[in-house]
């Protein structure tokens, strides 16, 4: 009897004192997505924390915050997997070098900001979404498994990254279940933010949700972190076209566009959109990479040049 009891403590004891292992299936568990031994990373900013963004800036710095200047922001609306294709768009800027002082966006438009921000040359970026694509090749749109491979991906990424310690200024929304509205972040787990973009599932957390749910993306508010003009690239277009049916997508989705066509047909002082025409590719796979890239590119001339004389140097 004794050596049943000392053999069930044992194994008491040893399962106790295994490390949890991390699942990037899982949904993030309320604020830290970190795995449970690790030091916990706050996803808001601390309440000391003052109205400035990006990098520590030094004399050597890419951004510097000039009074004498406006201070621009390119923003990269949520496209699905047609995000990719802001990279043309973006290497064309790097080309002139009239490169944004600050990046954002929403949904897969933040991962492509985050690359960008943490100061990758937009081929290092196409070729590790290359290798992602390659992945995901087969996988539903948003399935488990999908977004195991995904979040994996964005750990190793972006695993030990804060918004505030990347090479360019970079701002992500998340909308906040308490205060009822999109915020804004320029300080926290770059990882976490990511994955609250990313996660569609509004019962994931009861803090915090991904701001694409509400449609509205509050653009404006980009204004309020010391931003003065912002740029929109919106690939989404007016039509919705998934290889796979998924009837919770195209209603997220099609208010994206809704709201959209209501925005940019008004008048927001400080904010430019650039709307680009795109070919019926589905948003939930890429065939053809390069392919996807080069023919939006192509269809979007104008706005390149539109796009580039917004970021031009006063």
């Amino acid at each position: 009897m004794k050596f049943v009891l000392s053999f069930l403590f044992l194994i008491l004891v040893v399962s106790c004192s295994s490390t949890k292992e991390y699942r990037y299936s899982s949904v993030y568990e309320g604020v830290d997505v970190e795995r449970v031994e690790e030091k916990e990373i706050p996803l808001i900013e601390n309440k000391t924390t003052t109205q400035s963004y990006g990098p520590v800036l030094g004399e050597e710095s890419d951004y510097v915050n000039n009074q004498s200047k406006k201070v621009k922001a390119l923003f990269l609306y949520p496209g699905a997997m047609n995000s990719i294709t802001y990279l043309k768009f973006v290497d064309n800027l790097q080309k002139y070098k009239v490169e944004p002082a600050v990046y954002s966006g929403a949904g897969f438009g933040a991962v492509m900001a985050s690359f960008l921000a943490k100061g990758f040359s937009t081929d290092h970026i196409e070729w590790k979404f290359f290798s992602l694509l390659d992945k995901i090749k087969g996988l539903e749109y948003y399935s488990s498994e999908w977004r195991e491979v995904v979040y994996k991906f964005l750990k190793d990424e972006f695993g030990e990254d804060r918004l505030e310690g990347l090479k360019k200024a970079l701002i992500l929304p998340i909308y906040d279940k308490k205060l009822r509205k999109v915020r804004y972040l320029t300080r926290g787990s770059l990882y976490n933010v990511l994955v609250v973009n990313l996660e569609i599932d509004n019962t994931s957390s009861d803090q915090y949700q991904s701001p694409m749910i509400e449609g509205s993306l509050s653009i404006g508010d980009l204004t309020l972190k010391g931003v003065d003009e912002v740029a929109v690239l919106n690939i989404l277009g007016n039509s919705l076209n998934f290889y796979k049916t998924n009837h919770y997508l195209i209603g997220l989705y099609g208010k994206l566009i809704g709201s959209v066509n209501q925005q940019s047909a008004i008048e927001s002082k400080g904010i430019t959109w650039f709307n680009l025409k795109r070919n019926n590719s589905e948003l939930d796979r890429i065939v053809d990479l390069q392919e996807l890239q080069q023919t939006t590119y192509n269809k979007n001339e104008d706005i390149v040049k539109k796009l580039r004389e917004f970021f031009k140097k006063e």
